[in-house]
This record gives C-alpha cells, sequence and structure tokens, in this order.
C-alpha cells in the first residue's frame, strides 16, 4: 500500500476513536477506478478497517452516495468477504461519484469529516 494511503487509513482510524468489540466497521480508501470494458466498473483500493462481505451497504464519505456490494473481486477471483489490509476491486450495484483518495465506509457510521485540526510542525533546516 502506498505510504499516502497508508496515512489515510491511519488518519480516518484516528478520527474514528476506539470502536467496542464487534463494531468496527468497514473503511475502504479507493486508489483507482478499473474501467477495461462498458461492462465492468470496479473500485480498487485497501480495506482500512473492519469486514466486508458482497451484499454490504457502502456510502462515499465524500459526496454521501449510497451503494450495495455486488462483488469483491481480486486476481485469484471473487472472495465472499474482505478484511483489513487486503487490496481487493469492489463492483457495486451502481455507478456512484469515487476517484483516487476517496473513502468508502458503512452507511451506519459515517467518518467523522473536518476541515480543521491542529499539528505541531518541527522545521529541521537551516533556513526557515
Amino acid at each position: 500500500m502506498p505510504k499516502a494511503f497508508a496515512d489515510c487509513a491511519r488518519f480516518h482510524a484516528d478520527l474514528r476513536g476506539p470502536q467496542p468489540p464487534g463494531q468496527v466497521t468497514h473503511q475502504i480508501e479507493q486508489q483507482d477506478v478499473n474501467r477495461p470494458n462498458q461492462d465492468f466498473r470496479g473500485y480498487a483500493g485497501t480495506i482500512a478497517s473492519g469486514v466486508l462481505r458482497a451484499g454490504d451497504d457502502v456510502r462515499a464519505v465524500h459526496t454521501g452516495q449510497l451503494a450495495r456490494v455486488a462483488r469483491i473481486a481480486t486476481f485469484d477471483g471473487d472472495l465472499p468477504e474482505a478484511v483489513a489490509g487486503q487490496s481487493v476491486t469492489l463492483v457495486l450495484d451502481r455507478e456512484i461519484d469515487l476517484s483516487r483518495g476517496d473513502v468508502l465506509c458503512a452507511p451506519a457510521q459515517p467518518l467523522q469529516t473536518t476541515d480543521q485540526f491542529e499539528a505541531t510542525i518541527v522545521w529541521m533546516g537551516e533556513e526557515a
């Protein structure tokens, strides 16, 4: 997984805070849209947390659009479920507006988003 997406996964997990046992929901970082022909549209990404199963509902965090997972595709064939750390291609029951860097999550427990944060920056150069 590219470092930017790993950082994104950790950042989103930190925003959610600790989850009660059995209540961790799925979060998927969108890395690519696969469209080899007009009959296939897959959303490739890495499962950042939880378990995702065919038939689960997902929500695009950025747009709020809803869809259902029709298939979980991999190079080795379809899977009934995918777990945190797996790279998969999701085929949804409808086309939704997703692009690189978008996040899919469980509709019942959407990610908290913000446009403000606090950070401490340390500069280790000789010039400021």
